[in-house]
C-alpha cells in the first residue's frame, strides 16, 4: 500500500517536473522574443530618424 502511494507520488511528481521545465523553457523563448523586438524597435527608430534627416535636407 505504501509502495504503491510512493510510486503515485512519485509520478506526480516526475509530471511536475517535466511541467516547470516545459515553463522555464518557454519563459526563456519569451524572454528572447521581448529582447528581439526591442532590438527592432531601435533599429527601427534608428532608420525612422535617418530617413527624417534626409527628408530635412531635401527641402531645407
Amino acid at each position: 500500500m505504501a509502495e504503491t502511494m510512493l510510486q503515485e507520488e512519485l509520478g506526480y511528481l516526475r509530471i511536475l517536473r517535466a511541467t516547470l521545465e516545459s515553463l522555464r523553457k518557454i519563459t526563456e523563448r519569451i524572454s528572447y522574443d521581448i529582447q528581439t523586438t526591442c532590438e527592432n524597435y531601435q533599429d527601427i527608430i534608428e532608420l525612422n530618424k535617418r530617413w527624417k534627416r534626409i527628408a530635412d535636407d531635401t527641402t531645407g
